[in-house]
């Protein structure tokens, strides 16, 4: 089979800082971005032996995530089992990247933000990478909070956005609910939500 993982290791190599899986995580990814999902065995096939540190990096990332759950979907909650018939899946906004990088070699968020959201229609699709952006300098250790997105969305001129904007943005993949500190919860105000790394790592406020 034809690959073009050479181009997608060259587009993670941008974030990705480890060199020794990155060729692993690649081919993993270009396999999984065929229809969205990957088992155990299967990566373990392509990997060429053990596919376990491919598949932690990828899922520290949020790249790829376990589909089996502690409770709830949010990504704090998935639970890595490394044994075959468990099945990993690709976030919306990542295949979109994993797709474009397989031909491009570039990891361009920007552009897949915006595509993402003028595919659904939203009218704003070109000013929703700029408040992701926006979002991501807020975060503090990779979280946000709807007070904050609020804020964002305000500041945009959106004023009654929010709801919807951090629903679609949890549907694409961009953002999970972060359920594991209710303390933190508590003094923020406002529920917390964690943003994807691979995301916010090439994103950057104009």
């Amino acid at each position: 089979m034809k690959t073009n993982a050479p181009n997608l290791e060259k587009a993670l190599r941008s974030f990705l800082a480890e060199s020794s899986v990155i060729g692993g995580v690649a081919s993993i990814l270009e396999f999984a971005s065929l229809k969205g999902t990957i088992y155990y065995e299967e990566a373990r096939d392509i990997a060429g032996g053990d596919p376990e540190e491919p598949l932690l990096a990828a899922e520290e990332w949020r790249l790829l995530l376990p589909v089996r759950t502690m409770k709830s979907m949010a990504w704090e909650d998935r639970l890595f089992m490394p044994m075959d018939r468990e099945l990993f899946e690709i976030p919306n906004i990542i295949l979109k990247l994993v797709k474009d990088a397989l031909t491009s070699a570039q990891w361009r968020t920007t552009e897949a933000i915006g595509g993402i959201f003028r595919e659904m229609g939203d009218p704003a699709w070109q000013t929703i990478p700029e408040m992701v952006a926006a979002m991501a300098a807020l975060a503090s250790s990779n979280t946000v909070s709807a007070n904050q997105i609020t804020r964002v969305c305000l500041a945009f001129g959106f004023s009654n956005k929010t709801d919807w904007l951090i629903a679609e943005l949890k549907g694409a993949g961009v953002i999970s609910p972060r359920l594991s500190s209710p303390a933190d919860v508590m003094r923020a105000g406002s529920p917390l939500y964690e943003m994807n790394p691979s995301i916010t790592c090439g994103i950057h406020p104009h």
